[in-house]
């Protein structure tokens, strides 16, 4: 979702995109397996960009706990590997990165706290950070949590729109009631990073939400903008769920890249309204 958008907007505005997939083909795109050295390569080269956006990841928290192997090999090694590849073809390069490198925090972090992650996944997602800066890669890194917005056929959907497929089959559910989370709006996250890429501003900046709510209580806000009915809705606690990832309650400032970009960073009130609105198009 997150690399496809990005291809989207840049591309909508004028740059040239050459997407990379893995799983679902992209017309124009070239299909990549990124922990293949040989392939990155190969592609660094043909293409010749001016920057990469790493966008792909191991993603899921739990799966992560499982099998740290494949967490470091996709969200670390493959990570230090393309720094690697843009730094020797002269590219800059832009680094999805996640709120899960730091551990739990009831006052809000500046982008250069200390990083205690929780799981495998902020581990790995951390030292995916630490080979770009050990590479001399002129980059960006851009910290997100939950990301939100439409989805195309084929991909993965989010807590937005999962929700509404079952508030949509109108059968009762549960959502866990202590996680919580600051989610990114996707449309909001292009906004800000596409002015941090004009301007050139390298460097580490937080783009989360500014609402820290519980996964229940996101799930109720999102039944109730959409007119659907929430009492469908039932907490649930994470440790009846015997998962083996622990999530991280954790709040980031993101008065960085707001003051770098001008652009506001939203919570999800606003951020549902605008997902409602753009249904359509």
């Amino acid at each position: 979702m997150v690399g496809f958008g990005l291809s989207r907007y840049f591309s909508g505005r004028g740059h040239e995109v050459v997407p990379a997939y893995n799983g679902n083909e992209i017309q124009g795109g070239v299909k990549l397996d990124i922990t293949d050295e040989r392939q990155v390569e190969q592609v660094m080269r043909e293409i010749k960009p001016d920057w990469v956006f790493h966008c792909a990841a191991m993603t899921d928290v739990d799966e992560c706990e499982r099998d740290l192997d494949g967490a470091m090999a996709v969200n670390a090694n493959a990570t230090g590997m393309f720094a690697g590849a843009a730094k020797k073809h002269g590219a800059k390069m832009v680094y999805v990165s996640t709120s899960f490198v730091f551990g739990d925090s009831k006052e809000a972090l500046l982008e250069d706290a200390p990083a205690e992650p929780l799981n495998n996944y902020g581990r790995s997602k951390l030292i995916g950070e630490r080979k770009i800066a050990e590479s001399g890669v002129k980059h960006i890194i851009v910290r997100i949590d939950q990301p939100y917005g439409w989805v195309e056929p084929g991909q993965k959907q989010n807590m937005v729109t999962g929700t509404l497929r079952k508030l949509e089959a109108e059968k009762p559910f549960k959502v866990v009631e202590d996680w919580f989370n600051c989610p990114t709006y996707m449309d909001n996250f292009y906004d800000a990073l596409y002015i941090l890429v004009e301007k050139n501003a390298l460097g580490t900046y937080n783009c989360t939400g500014k609402t820290r709510l519980s996964r229940f209580e996101w799930a109720k806000k999102i039944a109730a903008e959409f007119g659907l009915d929430g009492a469908l809705i039932k907490p649930v606690k994470s440790e009846e769920l015997r998962l083996p990832a622990k999530r991280p309650d954790v709040l980031l400032d993101t008065r960085k890249i707001e003051k770098i970009t001008g652009v506001e960073i939203i919570g999800v009130d606003v951020g549902l309204k605008k997902m409602k609105e753009s249904k359509n198009a």
